[in-house]
C-alpha cells in the first residue's frame, strides 16, 4: 500500500510539474517605513522615480495563491503561506519529493525610503547600491538571511545579527550601534561619529571606516576586523574574543580584557590598560596607564 500511495505522489506531483509556470503581478501601496521579508524570497530594491510605494513579484503560477504581500500599520510584509501551501498534496509533493526544485519568489520593492528591514529564514535582499536617506534606520537579519549592495545615509542606525545572518553593506551615520550573535557575519563600510558594537559567540566583523568614538564590548570567542580610523576606543573583550585593529589607528585608547582574548591595535596618544589572561599587541608611542595586570601579555611591535 505504502508503495502505491508514493507512486500516487508521484504522479500528481508529475502533473504539476507539466503545468508549472511563472506569473508576475506588481501592485501600489500605501506609504509604509518597515519591511518584514521571510521565507526564501528573493528582494531586489529599486530607487522609485514617482515616490510611489510598489511591489512586483514573479512566482511558480501553482503557489500564487498563498504569496502574501500588504501592508498593515505602515509595514509591508513578504510571505508564503507555507502552512496552507503544504494542505495541497499535489503541491508539497512537488516540492518537498527528492530533489525538488525550489519555488520560484522574485520579488522587485520600489520605495524612496523606509526606515526599517527585518528579515528571516533563508530571505535575500539585493538593493543593486541603492542609496537611502533616512532619520533613524534599523536592519534586523536572522536565520540565514542575506543583505548586499544597502547604502543609507542616517542620523541614527541600528544593525542586529543573529544566527547565520550575512549582511554586506555602506552606512553613513552620525551613530551606529551593531549588536551581534551566534553565526553571524557582517561587512560594513562606514562613516560615523559614535561606533557601538556588541558581539558574541562567534559572530565576525569586517569594519572600514573611519569614526570619533568607538566602544566595542566582545565575549565568546568572536571576531572583529577593523580598517579606518578614530579619535578613541573603549574596548572590553573577553572569553577568547579577537580583535584586529592593526590598520586602523588611534588617538586613545581604553582597554579591559580578560579570558584569552586578543587584540591589537595602533595607538599614538593615551593607552589605559586592565588585563587578566589576554594578549595585547600594539605599534605606536602611547603615554600608557597600567590599571592592573594580571597573568597578561603586552607586546610591542613597530
Amino acid at each position: 500500500m505504502k508503495k502505491v500511495l508514493i507512486a500516487i505522489f508521484g504522479i500528481l506531483a508529475m502533473a504539476v510539474a507539466a503545468n508549472a509556470q511563472t506569473i508576475t503581478k506588481s501592485q501600489e501601496y500605501s506609504a509604509f517605513n518597515t519591511i518584514e521579508i521571510g521565507d526564501s524570497f528573493n528582494v531586489t530594491f529599486r530607487p522609485s522615480a514617482t515616490g510611489a510605494y510598489s511591489a512586483e513579484w514573479t512566482v511558480d503560477s501553482m503557489i500564487e495563491d498563498f504569496i502574501e504581500i500588504y501592508v498593515k500599520n505602515k509595514t509591508l510584509y513578504v510571505n508564503l503561506n507555507e502552512k496552507d501551501m503544504n494542505k495541497n498534496k499535489e503541491i508539497k509533493a512537488y516540492y518537498k519529493g527528492k530533489n525538488a526544485p525550489k519555488p520560484v519568489l522574485n520579488v522587485v520593492i520600489k520605495v524612496p525610503t523606509f526606515q526599517k528591514m527585518v528579515l528571516s529564514e533563508n530571505a535575500v535582499v539585493d538593493a543593486m547600491g541603492t542609496n537611502f536617506e533616512n532619520n533613524d534606520f534599523t536592519l534586523e537579519v536572522a536565520g540565514s538571511a542575506k543583505v548586499n549592495n544597502l547604502t543609507v545615509n542616517a542620523q541614527k542606525g541600528k544593525i542586529v545579527l543573529e544566527k547565520n545572518a550575512n549582511v554586506n553593506m555602506n552606512i553613513n551615520a552620525n551613530d551606529l550601534e551593531v549588536e551581534m550573535e551566534n553565526n553571524a557575519v557582517l561587512n560594513l563600510n562606514q562613516e560615523t561619529k559614535n561606533l557601538s558594537i556588541k558581539a558574541e559567540d562567534s559572530a565576525n566583523i569586517t569594519l572600514i571606516g573611519g569614526s570619533n568614538v568607538v566602544t566595542v564590548n566582545l565575549k565568546n570567542a568572536p571576531k572583529l576586523n577593523l580598517s579606518g580610523s578614530a579619535t578613541t576606543i573603549d574596548m572590553t573583550c573577553q572569553d577568547r574574543a579577537e580583535t584586529d585593529a592593526s590598520r586602523f589607528p588611534v588617538k586613545d585608547v581604553t582597554l579591559k580584557m580578560k579570558g584569552n582574548s586578543k587584540f591589537t591595535a595602533n595607538v599614538s596618544a593615551n593607552l589605559s590598560l586592565e588585563m587578566d589572561g589576554a594578549t595585547f599587541t600594539f605599534s605606536g608611542n602611547p603615554a600608557i596607564k597600567i590599571v592592573s595586570l594580571n597573568k597578561a601579555t603586552v607586546l610591542t611591535q613597530q
